[in-house]
């Protein structure tokens, strides 16, 4: 849910992708944001056009455009890749930090982690 506007939502359908809207409290209409496995969803508090969605196995993407985030606007920040192979559940729940929103944690294989971001999203350039 978007932190200031009540309206634009972003959500997870196992296997229907991640849905959004931008006219929830009206008549919503409901686009995919990222298409394949919705799982877990999060829109940055201190930056609303910072959407996160993840995909099966702690593979946890980024768009910066909001509203307009489309399958090409997603770039992967967090994978097994660069957590040395660790990996989740095939839905892994993840939360952003709320006292730190440049950080997420998950729990890949039964085991507490966290990731700054930022460092990451570099790591993917």
């Amino acid at each position: 849910m978007h932190p200031s506007n009540a309206d634009i939502l972003l959500g997870g359908t196992q296997d229907n992708g991640s849905p959004k809207t931008s006219s929830a409290t009206g008549n919503s209409i409901w686009q995919n944001a990222l298409g394949g496995d919705g799982g877990f969803n999060a829109i940055n508090p201190t930056n609303p056009n910072e959407w996160f969605a993840a995909n099966p196995y702690v593979t946890i993407v980024k768009c910066e455009l909001g509203t307009a985030c489309n399958d090409a606007g997603f770039f992967e920040v967090v994978s097994p890749a660069n957590l040395g192979g660790d990996q989740g559940a095939f839905y892994t729940p993840y939360i952003l930090d709320p006292q730190m929103p440049v950080k997420c944690w998950w729990e890949p294989a039964g085991v507490a982690d966290q990731h700054q971001r930022n460092r990451s999203a570099a790591t993917q350039q």
